[in-house]
């Protein structure tokens, strides 16, 4: 009889987890499980409003005059209610300084380390800078 209310009880533990995992596919998304290579962004410069489309592979930096961004991941996730991919990016955004001496390690400065990413529903707003905006186009 003990093993019987124990079996109604590891079914119901069954159904409950299968319900909560069910539901988060569901209504959360779907996370494709692809690597991927390289970010997609667009850098506008403020000073001569012109926008510039990049690509940088995962784990490589890219600098523009004194501002090194490195990618370290990006996934793409589909939205099966509304049929919205959309991808997110874990960036690093380092300012190199120069020193006058030239005996030390020259040290970025981290201005930024966090997740972009490329829905405008989402509370995620570009990078901004004093002389660059930078935004999420995508993962290749």
């Amino acid at each position: 009889m003990e093993n019987i209310c124990l079996v109604k009880m590891t079914i119901k533990k069954i159904i409950r987890n299968s319900f909560w995992a069910f539901f988060l596919l569901l209504f959360v998304g779907t996370v494709r499980a692809e690597d991927q290579k390289f970010v997609s962004l667009n850098l506008l410069n403020k000073t001569s409003t012109k926008k510039h489309p990049i690509e940088i592979p995962i784990g490589s930096a890219y600098v523009i005059q004194d501002i090194r961004i490195v990618p370290r991941s990006c996934i793409v996730t589909e939205d099966p209610l509304y049929k919205i991919k959309t991808a997110f990016a874990e960036i690093e955004v380092y300012m190199e300084q120069d020193t006058e001496n030239t005996e030390e390690e020259e040290i970025p400065i981290l201005l930024y380390k966090g997740t972009i990413s490329n829905n405008p529903r989402l509370p995620s707003s570009p990078l901004e800078h004093s002389l660059y905006d930078l935004s999420l186009v995508g993962c290749g």
